[in-house]
């Protein structure tokens, strides 16, 4: 084998082996659902009428930092808030066509109880701004690590969702509230972090440069 085949199997090696570190870390866990009323003056004020728009909603949280699995509860919570890590890497939620990233730093969670609910929460540091989603039924399985995809059945099923944005000032003062109705959730799988993509690259550049090594050296 060429040094330059080796040198790009070693690439490929090392970055699938930190992309299966990376698997066993992050899991994206998503919902959708629909808007079913708001008090609005914050970053969706700009949507007149809220009420009946499509909303996603995602937490992207790290499987290593506080789990906790007891009596049929498996959870992963944290933050500043109670002088730990947050399991929380990053949130977002999108509503015609607007984004907004809560953060998680401060408080975060995601939880499965006896796969009878899924729930996930963050809270962002100051000025405070808080994300909850919840999904109460009998059919999930007792998984947060996927893949797991499920909609809600109204007659047997009960979901909610709630964000709200803080002032920051003095008083703290609530300056919009949107109460959510999540009718999906999903846990897509792993999510790689970013050094595996950076690995490959800097592996492909090296062998880049062997090649090009070898053919300066050909007569």
């Amino acid at each position: 084998m060429s040094k330059a085949l080796k040198a790009l199997s070693c690439a490929f090696g090392l970055a699938l082996c930190l992309q299966g570190t990376a698997r066993a870390q992050l899991e994206q866990i998503t919902f959708t659902g629909t808007v079913e009323a708001s008090t609005n003056n914050g970053a969706f004020a700009s949507l007149t009428d809220l009420a009946g728009a499509s909303f996603t909603a995602s937490f992207v949280f790290n499987t290593s930092i506080g789990a906790f699995a007891n009596s049929g509860v498996i959870e992963y919570s944290g933050g500043s808030s109670v002088g730990t890590t947050s399991p929380i890497v990053s949130t977002s939620l999108t509503i015609g066509g607007i984004t907004v990233t809560p953060g998680g730093g401060f408080d975060g969670y995601v939880s499965n109880s006896n796969g009878n609910e899924i729930a996930a929460g963050a809270e962002g540091n100051p000025p405070f701004t808080v994300l909850t989603m919840s999904i109460n039924t009998p059919n999930l399985p007792f998984t947060l690590t996927g893949p797991l995809s499920y909609t809600v059945n109204p007659k047997t099923d009960s979901s909610i969702g709630q964000f709200e944005t803080y002032s920051g000032g003095s008083p703290d003062t609530l300056t919009e509230l949107l109460y959510l109705y999540p009718s999906t959730v999903t846990i897509a799988g792993a999510v790689p972090e970013p050094q595996t993509y950076a690995l490959m690259l800097a592996g492909l550049g090296f062998v880049g440069a062997v090649v090009r090594r070898r053919k300066l050296r050909q007569p």
